[in-house]
């Protein structure tokens, strides 16, 4: 957030409850604090807004985190997160640490899915 003047990482997030409505979720210094060792992907490759143009290739995620942050009100959170938002917070997250999706593409076979990974989507 230092564009806006704030020592601090901040991203917000949209995720969908159980109920199916979606929730504005803001994580301030969100830090992944426990993984699943079992890797998702989405089939069709990531993308972003920070990047010019496509990079293809498999990214593979933790298909379970948890995730520790401060929300608007500076109050200490944990957030338990599968699938899909796993997948769209591990990107942000990493956005927050300076690393880019492509970073986490196989350089030398980047369509193959690893070993033990699936595939969702």
């Amino acid at each position: 957030a230092n564009q806006l003047g704030l020592d601090k990482k901040m991203c917000v997030i949209y995720l969908v409850d159980e109920h199916g409505i979606e929730h504005e979720n803001f994580f301030i210094n969100p830090k992944i604090i426990r993984e699943s060792v079992h890797k998702i992907y989405l089939l069709q490759g990531e993308g972003c807004l920070s990047v010019d143009r496509p990079i293809y290739g498999i990214v593979p995620r933790n298909e379970r985190i948890t995730v520790k942050y401060k929300n608007l009100y500076g109050e200490e959170k944990i957030l338990k997160l599968k699938g899909h938002a796993s997948i769209v917070a591990q990107h942000e997250i990493d956005h927050l640490n300076g690393v880019m999706f492509f970073e986490h593409i196989d350089k030398v076979s980047p369509l193959s899915p690893p070993n033990n990974a699936t595939s969702i989507y």
